[in-house]
């Protein structure tokens, strides 16, 4: 029975003992196969004519060759002399193309092994080396410089302190909201995404195609309800964002107009959450962790330590190194810097813990999470409580961050934070209590920033006297909580006679504040960069002049002011108190609401393991997978809160901006990409690789049973029922099962409201979970995993599908067919092969089944021919080729996977890989062929799938594999080199559209029309012509349509280089033979030599170890080599030997291929069944 991919080690070392049998080697007395004596007869009559031969073979077979080179050479002729009376373009032969040589440097990388960077023990929780203790001393300076007690603190700090706050709060006016519009009548919620009316993409194709109109601005504050009923969609969501902005801006409580502020439930443009109400109920997004409960209630009045964990929240780089100002608390002569937050959780947190989200809003910091000793006489939970309630909701106004599970409202939170001040000094930390905090902040808030007779002493003092007051307060973070914002930071303090004394800000204002009410500048902006971008692409036409009257346009609306984001504001400094917080505190508190999320998320994912009976090492991946695209900066709570919190109160810089990812679209950015260098690529922080991987995961768990399920039915039918397995609507339902959209990541917006693009993000989200299952498991576990959900709930249909049988070949011998070797003698010459390959079949009858085609009638032998296992080894070279390109090209989108994935399974590498074994050699032919039997590309590309196929069934994945590596992928440094990931007619097309007109309705495509189609129908020749705006660029030919338009676009790329400028740079294997360096690189500070990016990554230190040993001994003599072949033990660095081909030459092989002994065999697994 076949229930697993691997076979067991007694399996495997009764395999190697049967194949090094000595009975393996006698001669066979006599053959019975009816093939094998045809192919003998055919052997005898060629022998027989031979020697009726006058003429030398060698002579007779030059003498033929002459005659059809000449007959040729005479057909061209007159063929050009044709064209030239008649006045056409002569059409040239299609070119070779040039073949990738595989020598024996590019097996210097060991294609086997797999550098993994990520270290799973790296993910564990590190434990705090460091010896803390409570700061006794320091607590006792603060409460009196403070004037209060230890038992006096909690009181005045809630009755001077968090009070007051919130008395503030409440006095602010709340005016009358704009009515929201429907939200979703533009995306149309439950209807098919694919509908013309409903198209999310229509208003992108009018921009695309030229057709965008310059928008009018609709805001009107006294617009009537007809007025508004007569706006179209489009400017009804204008008018109520403009309405929005106008409502914030001109608020009773806002400090200046354009310093945005933060409201619960509210982006700077509106509601936050715009989602249907089927939608509300579900999802990350509305802050549902699966899994979570209530919490009892902590003692206020004790640190709990029974009921706690506490670890630190470690931020790197720290936020204040080289900062003049920086938040610190002084005590006893004692300087005790602000290091963020200690985390205590009422569950201990999983063992295997990511460092880091798999999306977030900068990598300009990263946070750790230390398991730390719980410091009991440092704080209560009550004093935490309040400490919390008066940082992240009154000074920095947080409002959408919630520590408790969804529609709970009483109990305890489910993390506590506790701000930590510390002083280090010879490896020995002292830590400040919450109370010696309190007396900090209570003493501190006392007092106003200016009041009325400091107010009076500084405009009395002389300038430099008042620069150095100045000084002394800039960067503070002062609050007052009646304002919104509730706290900004103080770059300056100016005064003005007769006007009093004023705080001076510098913000940037949010985008859609400098837009909203300038949608033409919006407009002309992004016709600008067009205009630039076509000016690039194309530098025969001239934008200069419109380039020029845009440039010119647009400065003339900032100019007023309106269109400028930093801008610098002035704000009286009356009702302002002092916090004891500057900016570096900022980092902090922001990478604590991301890492609430972080926690929240992983202990919410150890309910999907339980879920799918999966417990995974590295816990990335599981986060990974079920991280959408969409998901694109991840603050943790309402991005815009925290963009305005950066703004308002972090250290200055030019704009608060998001890392970019890098961009798809374009030629350029596709060949940049493609060349990958590693040093300037950013990680890919969305599923979508893993979904690649997931695909040819899926169809190979699907295939694998349909194989052995279904042994009667052809390729044919397998195909269909596998597509109906592992169509998106399929997996989606799957998904379902295993309950994935409960932590799905993606935006909080309208992009997934239809519920088809939904259920394909579903699909995306189980391939991607079933990749990451592979990576840190194995396919068993997927194939687990599938079963579960596909029949989880029928047991009938699960034993189906589960107890499938053996190949009926493996059936009828199950200890192997080599027996059948000394009678039959087409099983005989494929020991030939067998040597060649250095893999030794049990059952050798699976190796001429796959050598056996459909022209070949069903015989007891073979039992059919090799169409199922091609069907079989087709989706095995997938997956196995995806896992590498997955592996290795970590920095390369799915698009760019897939690219490279089809330049190496294509027919062509195929067929010749085919000639490089030497195959056709061995291919059992018919008796008597009715016409010439030479193999086409297809048939090659097959017979080297079904090969595979076979390999699969008798010796299991791990042979597959290292068939596969050894045999295909040194040839994908070639493909890269010389650009054939790309085929020419898309390589023609992406060139046609950068030399698109600015005016074009319609993007300009080449375009390609069939010219004749000559010959009968089995050996048929088309002629196609390819045009770009009506002029004919080249002419192909081919024996089918889809060749021929290849070789026209092939021809058309070589000939019309002049078209496109741009692209005419050299290439980077002409710069290295020209030893010049690339001009990336020439603009960077000098780096240390860094292996080809286009390479495969660089061999593991295993191999560099084994290589700086002494020289490798000489290649061995054939006698010791075909000793080695009969033994389990490879030659070392077999991939540097000469190949087998060098010391048998054989006219069928072009191109040596190494010898590739067995891998070891695999661990001893015990078969499952599900």
């Amino acid at each position: 029975m076949q229930n697993g991919y691997r076979h067991s080690h007694r399996e495997s070392k009764a395999h190697h003992k049967s194949m090094n049998s000595p009975r393996h080697d006698r001669t066979p007395t006599r053959d019975s196969s009816f093939l094998s004596s045809k192919r003998s007869s055919s052997r005898t009559r060629d022998e027989d004519s031979k020697s009726k031969e006058e003429v030398s073979p060698r002579k007779k077979a030059y003498l033929k060759a002459e005659k059809r080179r000449l007959r040729r050479q005479a057909a061209k002729l007159k063929k050009k002399n044709n064209a030239e009376e008649n006045g056409e373009e002569e059409k040239d032969e299609p070119k070779a193309e040039t073949d990738p040589v595989i020598t024996e440097k590019h097996y210097e990388v060991d294609y086997l092994v797999d550098d993994d960077d990520t270290d799973v023990e790296q993910m564990k929780i590190p434990k705090s080396q460091r010896v803390v203790c409570w700061a006794k001393d320091a607590e006792k300076h603060l409460l009196n410089k403070a004037r209060t007690t230890t038992s006096r603190i909690y009181g005045e700090f809630y009755e001077k302190v968090l009070k007051p706050m919130k008395e503030a709060r409440k006095t602010q006016v709340n005016p009358e909201r704009p009515p929201t519009p429907p939200m979703h009548a533009k995306c149309g919620c439950g209807k098919d995404s694919d509908s013309e009316e409903v198209s999310s993409e229509s208003e992108e194709e009018e921009e695309e195609n030229g057709q965008e109109n310059p928008p009018k601005n609709v805001f009107d504050p006294n617009m009537t309800a007809d007025q508004m009923a007569a706006l179209t969609d489009k400017q009804k969501a204008q008018l109520y964002l403009q309405r929005e902005v106008h409502r914030k801006r001109n608020h009773p409580n806002a400090v200046h107009p354009d310093i945005c502020y933060n409201e619960p439930g509210m982006s700077n443009d509106g509601p936050l959450c715009r989602c249907s109400l089927s939608a509300k109920s579900r999802g990350m997004r509305h802050g549902i962790y699966p899994g979570e409960e209530r919490v009892e209630s902590c003692d206020p009045n004790s640190s709990n330590g029974l009921r706690l964990f506490h670890y630190y929240l470690k931020i790197t780089p720290f936020p204040s190194d080289n900062q003049i100002s920086r938040t610190l608390i002084m005590a006893n002569g004692e300087e005790y810097r602000f290091e963020g937050f200690s985390i205590l959780s009422h569950k201990k947190l999983p063992q295997y813990f990511p460092r880091m989200p798999a999306s977030r809003w900068s990598t300009e910091y990263e946070f750790t999470v230390i398991e730390e000793p719980i410091p009991l006489e440092c704080f209560t939970v009550g004093s935490l409580d309040m400490l919390y309630d008066i940082i992240f909701n009154e000074v920095f106004e947080l409002a959408d961050v919630h520590i408790r599970a969804k529609g709970v409202n009483d109990g305890c939170q489910l993390l506590h934070f506790m701000p930590r001040f510390v002083f280090d000094r010879d490896g020995m930390v002292k830590l400040l209590s919450t109370r010696a905090v309190m007396a900090h902040i209570l003493s501190r808030f006392s007092t106003f920033l200016c009041d009325q007779n400091s107010s009076t002493r500084l405009l009395n003092l002389s300038d430099d006297e008042f620069n150095r007051a100045a000084n002394r307060l800039k960067q503070n973070i002062v609050v007052r909580t009646d304002k919104k914002p509730s706290a900004i930071r103080v770059d300056d303090l100016v005064r003005v006679p007769g006007s009093g004394i004023f705080i001076v800000h510098n913000t940037i204002k949010p985008q859609v504040y400098s837009s909203a009410f300038n949608p033409r500048l919006q407009y002309l902006e992004r016709r600008h960069n067009k205009m630039k971008h076509l000016a690039t692409m194309n530098r025969e036409a001239s934008f200069d002049v419109e380039i020029e009257k845009l440039r010119q346009e647009i400065a003339a609306i900032r100019s007023d002011g309106r269109g400028n984001r930093a801008t610098q504001v002035r704000v009286p400094v009356e009702g302002y108190r002092l916090t004891g917080l500057f900016p570096d505190s900022i980092a902090h508190v922001l990478m604590s609401v991301l890492a609430i999320h972080h926690i929240r998320y992983q202990m919410s994912l150890s309910t999907l393991e339980t879920h799918i009976g999966f417990q995974f090492k590295n816990r990335a991946l599981l986060e990974l997978s079920m991280t959408h695209p969409s998901f694109k900066s991840n603050y943790g709570t309402n991005s815009d809160h925290a963009k305005n919190l950066l703004s308002n109160c972090a250290y200055r810089r030019r704009y608060i901006v998001e890392d970019r990812r890098d961009k798809k679209k374009g030629i350029h950015n596709l060949l940049t990409i493609m060349s990958n260098p590693k040093y300037n690529s950013t990680p890919i922080a969305h599923n979508e690789r893993l979904e690649y991987l997931g695909d040819a995961v899926v169809e190979m768990v699907v295939t694998n049973r349909l194989f052995f399920m279904l042994p009667h039915h052809n390729e044919g039918g397998l195909a269909t029922y596998r597509s109906s397995l592992v169509q998106n609507r399929n997996l989606a339902s799957l998904s379902k099962e295993l309950r994935l959209d409960e932590w799905i990541q993606f935006a909080h917006g309208s992009d997934l409201c239809h519920e088809a693009d939904f259920r394909h993000a579903l699909a995306n989200a189980f391939e991607a979970i079933m990749a990451a299952v592979y990576l840190d498991g194995t396919l068993d576990d997927c194939d687990r995993i599938f079963t579960m959900a596909m029949f989880g709930h029928d047991p009938t249909l699960k034993d189906i599908w589960v107890d499938i049988a053996e190949h009926e070949l493996k059936v009828e011998m199950p200890d192997g067919d080599r027996q059948l070797i000394k009678e039959v003698a087409s099983l005989k010459n494929l020991r030939e092969f067998e040597k060649m390959i250095g893999i030794k079949f049990k059952h050798i009858r699976l190796l001429a089944k796959a050598f056996t085609r459909r022209n070949i009638p069903h015989n007891n032998l073979t039992k059919g021919n090799n169409q199922r296992l091609e069907w079989l080894g087709d989706t095995v070279l997938q997956l196995v080729v995806s896992d590498y390109l997955y592996r290795h090209f970590p920095f390369h989108h799915e698009g760019h996977l897939s690219l490279l994935r089809m330049s190496i399974v294509s027919n062509k590498t195929q067929s010749r890989i085919c000639d490089d074994l030497g195959i056709p050699k061995f291919v059992i032919r018919p008796s008597n062929p009715s016409k010439d039997s030479e193999l086409r590309v297809k048939d090659k590309a097959d017979l080297v799938e079904a090969l595979i196929g076979a390999i699969f069934v008798d010796c299991g994945m791990e042979y597959c594999r290292t068939f596969i590596r050894i045999c295909f992928l040194p040839r994908l440094d070639h493909f890269i080199e010389s650009n054939r990931w790309n085929d020419p007619k898309s390589q023609l097309q992406q060139k046609c559209l950068s030399l698109r007109r600015c005016d074009s309705k319609e993007p300009d495509i080449p375009e390609y029309r069939t010219l004749k189609v000559e010959g009968p129908t089995n050996t048929r020749t088309y002629e196609v012509a390819v045009y770009f705006r009506n002029k004919r660029l080249a002419v192909g030919a081919g024996g089918n349509i889809h060749a021929a338009q290849m070789n026209a676009a092939e021809k058309a790329l070589e000939n019309m280089k002049h078209m496109f400028p741009a692209f005419n740079k050299p290439s980077r294997k002409e710069r290295s033979e020209r030893s010049e360096k690339p001009e990336r690189l020439e603009s960077r500070k000098r780096d240390p030599p860094t292996p080809s990016p286009l390479m495969a990554p660089p061999p593991s230190k295993r191999y560099y170890q084994m290589t700086s040993t002494p020289p490798l001994p000489p290649p061995p003599t054939p006698p010791q080599l075909m000793s080695l072949m009969q033994t389990n033990i490879p030659p070392p660095q077999f991939y540097m030997y000469p190949p087998p081909q060098m010391l048998y030459p054989t006219p069928l092989m072009s191109i040596p291929m190494p010898l590739m002994p067995p891998p070891p065999p695999p661990p001893i697994i015990p078969t499952r069944r599900y």
